[in-house]
């Protein structure tokens, strides 16, 4: 079973990137996880603020 790599919620799951596309970050599974929709909003947030 999935779970968010942060908090190892089952719940509510989404696919991240680590790191976002419009930073150069590809669509290959070498960057993705799985967060939890709680923490992938978080981490968007984080990385908003430096754009």
């Amino acid at each position: 079973m999935p779970l968010s790599k942060i908090c190892g919620s089952t719940r509510f799951l989404q696919i991240d990137h680590r790191q976002p596309v419009w930073a150069g970050g590809t669509n290959e599974f070498q960057n993705l996880q799985v967060l939890c929709a709680q923490h992938n909003q978080y981490k968007y947030r984080q990385e908003s603020f430096f754009i």
